[in-house]
C-alpha cells in the first residue's frame, strides 16, 4: 500500500513508505483510492452571539457538500459527527454508498452532550 497525501494505492505485494514515493519512482499500482476527510461547523446553538451556521442554511449546505462529494468521488470518508456539517457530510456519503469512519474526540456520551445536543431545530 502506498500512502500519499490522502491517496492509498495497493501495490503488487508490499508496503512502500511515503518517503520513497517520488516523481522518479516507479511502482505497479492496482488501485488508487481517495480518502476524503471533512471538518465543518456545528449548526448554531440558539444562544450563539454571532451567527456562523444558522439552521436556515442546513439544506443549502447539505446540497453543497453532496455536490463536492460527487465531484471528488472518494472511496472512503472520515469525519466526526457533530450536528451540522459533519452529520450532513456523513449522511451524503452514506446516501452514495461510500464507506465512512467516524472519529470522536471523547466518549460517545460526552460527544453527544457537547457536540450534537443543544438545538431544537433539525434531526441531529
Amino acid at each position: 500500500m502506498i500512502r500519499r497525501e490522502g491517496y492509498f494505492a495497493i501495490t503488487s505485494d508490499r508496503f512502500v513508505p511515503q518517503k520513497s514515493f517520488g516523481a522518479s519512482d516507479r511502482c505497479y499500482v492496482d488501485h488508487m483510492w481517495q480518502m476524503l476527510i471533512f471538518t465543518g461547523h456545528r449548526v448554531d446553538a440558539p444562544d450563539r452571539a454571532k451567527s456562523r451556521f444558522p439552521p436556515r442554511l442546513v439544506d443549502a449546505a447539505g446540497r453543497a457538500i453532496g455536490k463536492a462529494i460527487d465531484e471528488l468521488s472518494p472511496a472512503h470518508c472520515i469525519a466526526s459527527a457533530s450536528r451540522g456539517g459533519d452529520i450532513l457530510f456523513l449522511e451524503a456519503c452514506r446516501a452514495r454508498g461510500i464507506p465512512s469512519t467516524i472519529v470522536l474526540p471523547f466518549s460517545p456520551d460526552e460527544f453527544e452532550r457537547r457536540s450534537v445536543a443543544g438545538v431544537s431545530e433539525g434531526d441531529w
